[in-house]
This record gives C-alpha cells, structure tokens and sequence, in this order.
C-alpha cells in the first residue's frame, strides 16, 4: 500500500519490519503470552507497524482500535510493551538517520509524534474495556413481583421522609442523600440526585438510617426532577472501609512469587488494597503472599501483599490484594487516591 513518507522512512520502514516483529515477540514470551495465542496475534502485531505509515487515514484509525482493543482483551500491560517496542524503534531510526547522514530533528519529531498518537488511542481503548470488564462482571437478574411488593410494604410502614443512595462509579462509591415523594404499589419515587451515575438500568442500594442491612433496587426511569427505583431484595450494604478509585489510564503491576512474575494492570486501588487484572494466575491461590510493584504518579510502590480474592472475569482474572505498607508507601497511595476521588467526583457531577 502507498505511503506519504520520505524515501529514507520508507527504507527504514522497510528494512526493520522483521526486527520489530522480533522485539514484539519477545516481549510478548516475556508477559506469559501462551505460544499458540501469539501466533494468532502475529497479524495484529504486523497491522500495529503498518498503522505507523497510515495513520491518517480514517479506516486505518479505526481498524487500530479493533486491533488494540484485541491485544488489551489478553490482560497484560499492553501500554508497557509499546512504550519499549517504540523507544527501541526510535532509536534505531535515530542511528539509521545518522548512518545515512540524514539526521533532522523535523523527521524525528514526525516519527514521535506517530508514536504517541498510537499509545494515546491504546489509553482511549483501555478505558473502554475496563468499562465493559465492569458490566460483564454485572449480574443480570429478573425482578420478582412477589418480593417487590414485600418490600414497598416495609417501607410504607417505616414511611421515611429521606434515604440515602448508594451507588458505584466503577469501583468508587457515590452516596446521595434524597427525598422520598411517593410509594406505588411496585415503585420508590424519589428526588433526583445530583451525580451522572443515577440513571436507568442502574442498581443501587437504599440505606435506611445507620443499619448495614439495606435494599438492591434498580432505577427504571431518571430525569431531572425524579428517579423512580424498583426494590429487586433485602441484601447487605458493602462494606466500604476505604474508598476505592480506577486510574484514569493504564498503570502496570507485576506480581511476583517465589517462582514466577505475573504481569497486569491496575483495576482498583485504595489505601490497603488492590485489585489488579491478569491473563492468567498460573497456580495463583487465595491466601498466598505475594510481592507487588507498580509506579503511581506520586511515586513507586514495591512491597508484600496477601490475595484475598481471586475472580475469574470473561477473559482473565482479577486479582484482589491486601498490601502490607509502610508510612511513606501509605503516602504515595494516599496522595493518588485523593487526587483520583477529585477527578471522578468532578468528571460525574451534573
């Protein structure tokens, strides 16, 4: 396919295809990537280099997000390993410039600029599959009748004038206290709450004064005025002993045990657990310690933790850590997770 590049990145281009394929190769043995599935991805992995000289073009950009969103679907720091393919291909561009005495800062600054146009959209499509990870990991019940009426019966005859809403962003809880304007014989009608995760087909729980025992209900209509939620059961509220919050972006961790490294990324963190996305646990059980490393924008974090969960998610697990830390690593989390609640907090406020 014809290209808009200079001679000398066409030649480049040309002469290094095998190279990064190499480099991508290895890298990929290096995550744990099982040898028939790398097999399967060796056209993706030729489709990331021609993406370099086509960017572009409109079908092109699209066919890269298809294919970044299948690379991100095997759960390994995807980000990490481009961010190594396309610094060694950077400075092996630099060296063939200075071979051939071409050197220019302009065709550089064009090649990174490619580069990082990538590695943003692989953000833009890691945001994406951790929302759909979310919704897989979602039950999809029936509400029963029987149940529904039950429980706006109990309600009736507490008959509260407010209640309070609990709601999840992700892993991040939302609390909204409102009004309560009418029972139904099926339905809670109350006022609206003032945050974009309070919208229909939502579930939330109702809490009733300071008891743990609340209701699951599911909002069935939301609009500026009123939200009217459907009673699904009694169930106990979460327990939320410190708030959780999701990176705005990829943040890789690696697990390590006495024989093997787990590569993944972070899905949650808060002050004193994890949980983190793998491909695969490789012999991984609940109650083992392991050792944890991952880089904050407020700093490294490399210590102990013990799995308190393990889940199996549609397309890998999530691993779920308690971490042993001390005062200046409970820093580092601390400060991130402040930063993070202040960033959803105003990203979901209407």
């Amino acid at each position: 396919m014809a290209t808009n590049l200079p001679e000398e990145e066409k030649e480049f281009f040309e002469s290094y295809k095998g190279e990064y394929k190499r480099n991508f190769e290895q890298l990929l043995d290096k995550y744990g990537i099982e040898e028939t599935k790398k097999k399967q991805l060796s056209t993706q992995v030729l489709f990331l280099y021609e993406a370099l000289k086509h960017l572009e073009e409109p079908k092109f950009e699209k066919r890269l997000k298809e294919v970044l969103y299948e690379l991100h679907r095997l759960n390994f720091p995807l980000r990490q390993l481009l961010s190594r393919i396309f610094f060694k291909l950077l400075e092996d561009f630099l060296i063939f410039l200075k071979t051939k005495k071409e050197f220019s800062l302009q065709k550089v600054k064009a090649l990174t600029e490619r580069l990082e146009k990538i590695l943003k959209i692989s953000d833009e499509v890691f945001t994406k599959y951790m929302e759909e990870l979310r919704q897989s990991a979602e039950s999809k019940e029936e509400i029963n009748l029987s149940e529904q009426s039950k429980i706006i019966n109990y309600l009736k005859k507490l008959n509260p004038v407010t209640i309070t809403l609990l709601g999840f962003y992700k892993e991040f809880p939302v609390y909204c206290k409102t009004h309560v304007e009418k029972f139904t014989d099926l339905f809670i009608k109350v006022a609206s709450c003032p945050y974009k995760i309070f919208v229909p087909d939502t579930k939330v729980y109702i809490k009733l004064g300071n008891s743990q025992k609340g209701i699951l209900a599911k909002i069935v209509n939301a609009d500026k005025e009123q939200l009217i939620l459907a009673p699904i059961r009694f169930e106990e509220i979460p327990s939320i002993k410190s708030v959780r919050v999701f990176p705005s972006s990829e943040i890789d961790v690696v697990l390590e045990t006495e024989s093997k490294k787990l590569y993944g990324f972070l899905s949650y963190i808060s002050v004193g657990e994890l949980g983190v996305i793998v491909g695969n646990i490789d012999g991984l059980k609940e109650g083992q310690k392991v050792k944890v490393y991952f880089k904050l924008p407020t700093g490294k974090v490399c210590t102990t933790a013990k799995v308190a969960k393990i889940s199996k998610l549609q397309s890998g697990y999530k691993v779920e850590l308690v971490l042993d830390l001390t005062m200046e690593l409970d820093q580092i989390i601390s400060r991130y997770v402040l930063e993070r609640q202040r960033e959803i907090l105003k990203n979901i406020r209407l």
